[in-house]
């Protein structure tokens, strides 16, 4: 018995405690054998112990391994002393008599329990006299098992059992009936035999000679044949089982293996573990079995016939190809708690191609016999899951970076309660007839952002209205702590995590067309320098005229498709000539950038990566997309708004967020310096000046095949740009204050400007954050905006591992971006990938450097550890560079 025995019966031990004194007397070793008083409390092992009285220790009373009531504890418990906390013989309770054993009465226990340890044993062979409890010897017992070991089995667990109960040339035969196939090592688990291995050999060679079991060897890949048994086919029949030993159950797969769900003689439903693992069953089977041996978890139990095939759709992890057939569609799968192909899985054509390691679900078609066993053909009806999918690797980036998950209850519940009503219009200025549009990517959903621009006596007026979000989004409600614990959207190829639910995000708060939508309105008149003269926010209401893409945009600007000219005519956008104006906001596009660079902004045209995706989640097309004249108007026109807002709320003691950059350290400018110190450019840039600038460096690669590379070892030298109460000025932009105003639906610092700005105006008068609180929150969204930024770059990694998995020896042509002292780094020209050409894969790879442009093709490519192997193929220049440094200039920024 334990200990936690002892605590589990106590209440009971408490009610017999009066008898028990009474019949069992206390054999003590010490003189005073005065009975114990009333128990005690339980101490903290929560033990029901009873004080004696005149003793520094306490006593534990309890049920032995039998839970017969009213046996005291054993000596074999030791009991903490009350006084010092140490341990203390307390000697046995009761009278006791020695109990004489024979091998009869060992045989008779073991015939009514299966698979008896030692100490069980013991413990049964205790009580052969019912009036009294005996003791058994040790010793006697141990010579008595030992004389006898001819007529035992002991198992793994070191239980025993009747050899003649495990084992027999019937029980054999009846269990390879329905098994099938079973290697020795099978039947010495099932029979728990092993040891009496040579008892299991001499059955089964009886067997073989007699011709009712053969001899067969497995068509296995692993190394040597194992010898494997079946029964023959004609004596089957000898086979013969009780039908009244039989029971009717199910297959269920219980997380590991299949077992069978039964029900047993007295009514209760039990499990047994599947013996016949071979055996070509489903979950879900309705079988006959019959139960072998009792084990520790339970029942063997041997499937003796199928009564009736599950309906139900199976799920299939895909292995590999079938090679053999002559179908190339075809995959061999398995089901779960199987180990064999037992399943050809044909591909449908409404779910794309399949793929090892895919999970799909499919219906059995048919049940067919093959060469190396029988299999069910099955017919994909959904693919659950696919190491290969897109959506597969979204939610491990997700995991990875402990993006959010689902919205808190109270946050779904207030956004479901949020309405747009007509006294919300009320004060506000109406924009509803200006020709406000928004301009965003093909697959967004959020538009937080519209724009016109209209020409007036003094240049132009930019009028850009941003979706209203903080009248809805109260500070302290349960959206606004949704939303600054996430900080930021997150998102994904396919998917995203949004800021806010999807009920503010893409519809109340979102600037859809036609709808009338709560913003906050910000007009910038502009001159025809590019200067700003003046500028005004008030809250409004708008209509959006139109929703186009950059494409649409530029396509209509240009009148490059008449289908585009057609779908914004002025009819069809409220009357507003949609066309005009986007020229027109072009114009002042081109003279805002002309004079951001003017003042020394850096510009940095990257560009972005487009993945595309079948129906099934798998990658079908990868490739860059380049920006064009309409990215940049949209992205001219929010800095501007952005500047704007930054200098009003400036000139106010308002608490709010910068956005700030501060300039590169001199450590980080000469290691790009040491980068780039021999190459063609540089050479020119040193007889002008010592110490270029980044902006004299981008100036002076503008246009050359070089200019990305570049580009990005600039930014590398660059701090990252954060947001801080404090304002230090943008150095990327050359602004002397810059803010964050025109995403509240995607950022939350927006949305605390929304806030401060309102308050400012005299729009609003809800809470605004201040001095420390503030300050938190600006590291928070920091690191929140940090995270977002990592899983946008792993995932950007696994698109291009996933593209590149099957081009292996595909080759492409790239420019060398680095070199590091053990290989170069290349990034492709027709496809967003980058890759490492280590030195040992060509002795040629030393001569790299940076610019060379190179053919490589790929030859490694890890889904774990997100890296691609590429082999130099041919060196196809040397690009503008002379001879590399190979310091650490650029380790640290990879």
């Amino acid at each position: 018995m334990e200990i936690k025995d002892i605590a589990n019966n106590s209440d009971e031990i408490l009610e017999d405690f009066a008898s028990l004194v009474d019949q069992y007397p206390p054999a003590s070793t010490e003189t005073d054998n005065s009975a114990p008083a009333a128990p005690c409390k339980k101490d903290s092992r929560n033990v029901c112990l009873f004080w004696q009285p005149g003793k520094e220790h306490l006593q534990a009373w309890g049920r032995d391994a039998n839970n017969l009531p009213g046996v005291p504890v054993r000596s074999g418990y030791m009991v903490p002393r009350a006084s010092t906390g140490g341990h203390k013989f307390l000697g046995y309770y009761g009278t006791r008599k020695a109990v004489h054993v024979t091998w009869e009465d060992i045989v008779r226990i073991l015939e009514k329990e299966d698979g008896l340890t030692f100490k069980q044993l013991r413990d049964q062979l205790r009580f052969l006299d019912c009036s009294q409890i005996g003791v058994v010897g040790h010793n006697d017992l141990k010579n008595l098992l030992d004389d006898n070991r001819a007529c035992l089995v002991q198992d793994s667990e070191a239980r025993y059992f009747l050899k003649e109960k495990v084992l027999s040339k019937k029980k054999l035969l009846s269990f390879l009936v329905r098994a099938g196939e079973c290697s020795i090592d099978t039947l010495a688990n099932v029979f728990s035999a092993r040891r009496c291995m040579k008892t299991l050999n001499t059955l089964l060679a009886e067997l073989v000679e007699d011709g009712q079991v053969e001899e067969i060897h497995s068509s296995s890949k692993s190394k040597g044949k194992a010898l494997l048994y079946r029964a023959v086919a004609g004596k089957k029949a000898s086979a013969s089982v009780d039908e009244t030993a039989l029971h009717e159950g199910y297959v269920l797969f219980n997380g590991k293996s299949k077992v069978v769900r039964y029900t047993t003689s007295d009514g209760r439903i039990a499990t047994a573990k599947l013996a016949n693992s071979r055996a070509l069953l489903l979950d879900g089977d309705k079988v006959v079995c019959e139960l072998l041996i009792s084990k520790k978890e339970g029942f063997a139990a041997a499937v003796h016939r199928i009564v009736a095939r599950s309906i139900t759709p199976v799920a299939l992890r895909i292995v590999g190809r079938d090679k053999k057939g002559k179908q190339k569609k075809q995959w061999w799968g398995v089901d779960a708690g199987s180990r064999r192909c037992n399943f050809l899985v044909r591909e449908n054509s409404a779910f794309g191609r399949l793929y090892p390691e895919d999970i799909v679900l499919c219906r059995i078609t048919e049940e067919k016999e093959g060469n190396e066993g029988d299999y069910f053909t099955a017919e994909v009806i959904r693919v659950v899951d696919s190491p290969m999918s897109i959506k597969f690797h979204e939610r491990l980036v997700r995991l990875n970076h402990l993006a959010p998950g689902e919205f808190p209850s109270k946050a779904r519940l207030h956004a479901s309660k949020l309405a747009q009503r007509s006294e919300d219009l009320q004060g506000r200025r109406d924009l509803r007839d200006i020709a406000l549009v928004t301009i965003d990517g093909a697959d967004a959903r959020d538009f937080d952002d519209a724009i016109c621009v209209t020409r007036t006596d003094c240049g132009y007026l930019l009028q850009v209205a941003i979706a209203d979000v903080s009248h809805y989004v109260r500070q302290g409600d349960p959206l606004d702590e949704a939303a600054l614990k996430r900080g930021n959207s997150w998102y994904f190829p396919t998917s995203v995590v949004p800021m806010l639910p999807f009920a503010l995000s893409n519809d109340l708060c979102s600037l859809v067309p036609h709808k009338d939508r709560l913003v906050v309105s910000a007009d910038i008149r502009i001159d025809s320098q590019g200067h700003v003269l003046k500028t005004s926010f008030a809250p409004a209401v708008m209509r959006s005229k139109a929703r186009l893409t950059y494409d649409e945009a530029r396509d209509l600007v240009h009148e490059m498709d008449e289908a585009t000219s057609e779908k914004f005519a002025p009819e069809k956008c409220e009357g507003c000539d949609i066309r005009s104006m986007l020229q027109l906001a072009l114009e002042l596009a081109e003279l805002l950038k002309k004079r951001r660079l003017a003042r020394g902004a850096l510009d940095f045209d990257f560009p972005d990566s487009k993945a595309v995706f079948d129906t099934g989640g798998h990658l079908s097309s990868y490739s860059y997309v380049f920006r064009h004249e309409m990215h940049c108007l949209i992205e001219e026109f929010m800095l501007c708004a952005n500047e704007a807002v930054a200098s009003f709320l400036g000139r106010t003691d308002l608490p709010f967020l910068y956005r700030v950059h501060e300039e590169p350290s001199y450590e980080k400018l000469q290691e790009l310096y040491a980068s780039l110190k021999h190459t063609r450019f540089m050479k020119t840039l040193a007889s002008k000046t010592a110490d270029p600038s980044l902006r004299q460096i981008m100036d002076t690669v503008r246009g050359t095949e070089n200019e990305g590379i570049v580009g990005k070892l600039c930014v590398r030298a660059l701090p990252i740009a954060m947001y801080s109460p404090y304002n230090i000025g943008h150095f990327g932009l050359a602004s002397p204050a810059y803010c964050h105003f025109t995403s509240p639906i995607r950022r939350y610092a927006d949305l605390l400007v929304h806030r401060v700005l309102k308050r400012a105006i005299g729009a609003d008068e809800d809470a605004i954050h201040a001095g420390k609180t503030l300050d938190i929150i600006a590291t928070r969204i920091n690191d929140d905006e940090r995270s977002a930024q990592l899983a946008e770059r792993e995932m950007n990694k696994r698109l291009a591992c996933l593209w590149m998995l099957d081009r292996k020896k595909t080759e492409y042509i790239g420019h060398i971006n680095s070199v590091q002292h053990y290989g170069a780094f290349v990034s492709l020209d027709e496809v967003p990938v980058e890759g490492l050409i280590p030195y040992f894969s060509s002795g040629r790879a030393r001569n790299l450097v940076l610019g060379s442009r190179v053919k490589v093709f790929p030859t490694s490519i890890s889904l774990t550890s997100l890296f691609i192997d590429f082999a130099l193929v041919e060196v196809l220049s040397r690009g503008n560079t002379g001879t590399q440094g190979k310091g650490k200039a650029n380790e640290a920024n990879i």
